[in-house]
């Protein structure tokens, strides 16, 4: 679809009072409908549930920010990646809806992220308002809340420094990116603020695996609700992306829990370590997301949320954390008197795959997740049997093309 953005010269006019709620109006008219790889769409009528919608909105210098507007439509035209797909409304051109698929070989493969984006009045001089669209209760990243806020140094809600902040020179467009590749990763509980500092150890990699089980059974019960309740501005894209990859998604899960069965039903390993290590008592961390467990209702803290740790600098304090007094108090009853505790560094492995038993057997999936907890196991089955059956009563059958 052809956009024809106005010109520099051309100002803006603004709606009547009567109708200023609804935003300023840009004089063009949207093309027809483009082709399915479209990824920047211009629609007629802003929609009734945009999280912004309400916003009043009169830019003080309005040629100003349209000629910004028409800039940044020009970059999303361009530049945007493969996975992302935006949305914005013919007269409230300071609404956007953006769509992000999940990267692969990460715990939201085959997954939608959903956003409403607001500019504000001054924008570029301050950053975008971003409103994450949760479809689950509980956070499935630590990046992500349910109430919708988006944690990203470029927005201001997360600590940055240098050009990781906004400036008058940064665009959606980098925002767009950095929630693709730097929250929807592959250890998103490294995201939490401090517990970076766990990475290469054994708790951390507990913590961890835990942390990717709980996400996948969150993804799966977020997918579910939008094939049963699609988003009316992505409603076709949707069910398009879950009629070609829904069930691919179904059968990746099963093929872990299928081939975890496998492997503990073979004969231990030579060195006599036992692969289930998920049936034994979980090391020191484990707890932090009960590795899997169905969690309340009402969601209950994901892991590291009772401290909050995406809203500040200070040290979270969790499992992980208290994993690291164990240990300390652990070396303080048996000291070495010829190396002192205080300067002895912890042992760090590069890779998350070297924490699994030798010659394992288990595949390289891109994430940490094996071994299985059995927790993990009893309710990611439930929740596969709810998106099943959202799949077949949305008209989209294991037979329907998947691939």
């Amino acid at each position: 679809m052809r956009v024809n953005f106005p010109s520099e010269e051309h100002t803006p006019q603004l709606l009547p009072p009567s109708r200023a709620s609804q935003g300023p109006q840009l004089p063009f008219q949207p093309g027809p409908p483009g082709p399915r790889h479209q990824r920047l769409t211009v629609l007629s009528p802003p929609l009734a549930n945009h999280s912004f919608k309400k916003i009043e909105f009169q830019p003080p210098e309005a040629k100003k920010f349209f000629s910004t507007v028409r800039k940044e439509m020009a970059l999303l035209a361009t530049s945007l990646p493969d996975g992302i797909m935006v949305k914005t409304f013919e007269d409230r051109m300071d609404l956007f809806s953006a769509l992000i698929k999940g990267p692969t070989r990460t715990p939201y493969e085959d997954g939608l992220y959903l956003f409403d984006i607001q500019l504000p009045n001054i924008y570029p001089a301050v950053p975008p308002h971003f409103c994450y669209l949760s479809q689950c209760s509980g956070r499935l990243n630590p990046n992500l809340y349910d109430n919708g806020k988006v944690c990203v140094s470029l927005l201001g809600t997360w600590i940055g420094k240098g050009t990781e902040r906004w400036t008058s020179k940064s665009s959606l467009l980098q925002v767009l990116i950095s929630i693709q590749g730097l929250i929807l990763v592959n250890e998103p509980y490294y995201n939490e603020a401090g517990f970076d500092s766990d990475r290469g150890l054994q708790e951390g990699y507990e913590n961890s695996r835990c942390y990717n089980e709980m996400a996948l059974i969150r993804v799966v019960q977020s997918m579910t609700q939008l094939v049963r309740r699609p988003p009316e501005v992505f409603a076709q894209e949707v069910r398009q992306h879950f009629r070609a990859g829904g069930w691919r998604l179904v059968r990746r899960i099963e093929s872990w829990l299928e081939t975890h069965a496998l492997l503990e039903r073979a004969p231990a390993l030579p060195n006599g370590v036992s692969k289930d290590s998920s049936s034994a008592e979980p090391p020191a961390g484990a707890e932090l997301s009960d590795c899997g467990r169905e969690e309340p209702e009402d969601g209950g803290p994901a892991p590291g949320e009772a401290s909050q740790g995406s809203d500040s600098e200070g040290g979270a304090q969790g499992p992980a954390a208290a994993s690291r007094d164990h240990t300390d108090q652990t070396s303080d009853a048996a000291p070495d008197t010829s190396v002192p505790p205080s300067v002895k560094p912890k042992k760090r492995r590069k890779s998350y795959r070297s924490f699994l038993p030798e010659k394992s057997g288990y595949p390289d999936i891109g994430f940490p997740l094996f071994p299985l907890s059995k927790g993990f196991i009893k309710s990611i089955r439930g929740v596969l049997m709810q998106f099943r059956a959202a799949l077949v009563e949305a008209g989209m059958p294991e037979s329907s093309g998947d691939q």
